[in-house]
């Protein structure tokens, strides 16, 4: 511990504003020297046995604790838990040290504070009685892979950093799309490909970036800024707020919201009618805006309207400028997997992007989107920052997931 301590302070000392962080360095190694007596258990390999052991029988209890039928759940007394905690606001707070603790305390311990104080104060979403929102669809083999990833420890944001992680990543992304039956364009193989990012408000947000940087590639100075005032971005009144954080984010100034009606688009359900769509497309243009993104939902988190894909991206094609559509399957998208639900999916290959999350119906704990884009080059191009800390002699030969999505 000592030598690594050193090592890292003689890096920091060559930072600008490096002298305080080569103090408390200093101040770590002086002390680690004192606590040589204690080495760190992640030192030894083995040392993971026993605790792994543990945690699995805990987590294997806590499971049956929630399968078990009982009519007096979360009551005094009783060991199984309320499915929507009992706790008030503020009440486990108060239960834990308000310091983070000088001293470590014992796997044995930590468990047990795990099933006494955290357990009781969660919601619990894998109970089978959970029925919130949309349900979260784990499974063993997902815990079990989480595992893995975590020991494993690799951060594939390049080819080079971790080359199995990136070229398995193409191949599941590769996978889902033909099980999904989306056109070859959304394969790696294509111009376009797939990545696996971390919520669908993710594939959204990057949806966005790179619809609004085709939109203004090519402008500088206040010709691009006069235009980037007038970008807009097109959603029905049944579209998740993920359209609305994104364009927050991105500081985009206008979001059209189109009412929907009841049976209007193709459906019995509050679906996206292209006709209103195009109405209000033609009376943006008129007022000088530009529209340049069009959002449709195979399954909205509040009605599961499924939009009229096909029709809404018809519409789009007929604009003057490029509207980059992108299809936010995160929910509806899953049910794909079956041959009898991929009519949903008619038009999908008018789409500039697509994204399901995988953690809703396909069995794969929280957190897991996937993105597909028919053209990889106007994301790439409006993400890519290549530092001369990440330049490597692969980065042209090889896919860079980096270049794909916010994180490095």
């Amino acid at each position: 511990m000592r030598d690594s301590v050193s090592t890292a302070a003689a890096f920091c000392s060559g930072l600008a504003g490096g002298a305080a962080l080569l103090a408390a360095f200093q101040h770590l190694a002086r002390r680690r020297a004192l606590e040589s007596t204690r080495p760190l258990d992640v030192q030894d390999p083995e040392a993971i046995r026993h605790p792994a052991a543990a945690l699995t029988e805990l987590l294997v209890r806590y499971h049956k604790n929630l399968q078990r039928r009982d009519p007096h759940r979360g009551e005094p007394g009783s060991s199984s838990y309320a499915i929507r905690s009992k706790v008030k606001p503020g009440e486990l707070r108060a239960q834990l040290p308000t310091a983070c603790p000088e001293d470590p305390q014992s796997y044995a311990d930590i468990f047990r504070d795990v099933e006494q104080l955290i357990f009781p104060a969660l919601t619990h979403w894998a109970s089978p009685n959970f029925h919130a929102y949309f349900k979260i669809c784990g499974s063993d083999p997902s815990v079990l892979a989480d595992y893995l990833c975590s020991s494993l420890d690799v951060i594939g944001f390049s080819w080079v950093s971790a080359p199995a992680a990136t070229e398995l990543e193409q191949v599941v992304c590769d996978w889902m799309a033909k099980l999904l039956g989306l056109p070859e364009c959304f394969l790696t193989s294509s111009p376009g490909g797939g990545v696996i990012q971390g919520s669908a408000s993710e594939s959204a947000l990057c949806a966005l970036i790179a619809a609004r940087h085709a939109a203004l590639e090519g402008l500088e100075g206040t010709e691009r800024e006069e235009k980037a005032a007038k970008l807009v971005v097109y959603v029905s009144d049944q579209t998740h707020a993920i359209a609305e954080k994104g364009c927050m984010v991105l500081d985009i100034p206008h979001l059209r919201v189109v009412p929907t009606i009841r049976g209007k688009a193709d459906s019995d359900n509050y679906g996206l009618a292209p006709d209103d769509v195009a109405r209000a497309m033609a009376e943006d243009r008129a007022k000088g805006l530009v529209p340049f993104c069009l959002m449709p939902t195979l399954g909205t988190t509040s009605t599961t309207a499924i939009d009229p894909l096909r029709k809404l991206v018809a519409v789009a094609r007929e604009q003057p400028e490029h509207v980059w559509v992108h299809l936010d399957g995160a929910y509806g998208g899953a049910a794909a997997v079956c041959p009898e639900y991929q009519h949903w999916l008619d038009g999908v290959e008018g789409c500039d992007s697509i994204c399901i999350n995988t953690h809703k119906w396909l069995l794969v704990s929280f957190d897991a989107s996937l993105l597909w884009v028919k053209d990889r080059r106007p994301l790439i191009r409006s993400l890519a920052l290549d530092p001369e800390y990440l330049k490597n002699e692969f980065m042209q030969s090889a896919l860079n997931y980096k270049d794909w999505q916010v994180p490095l």
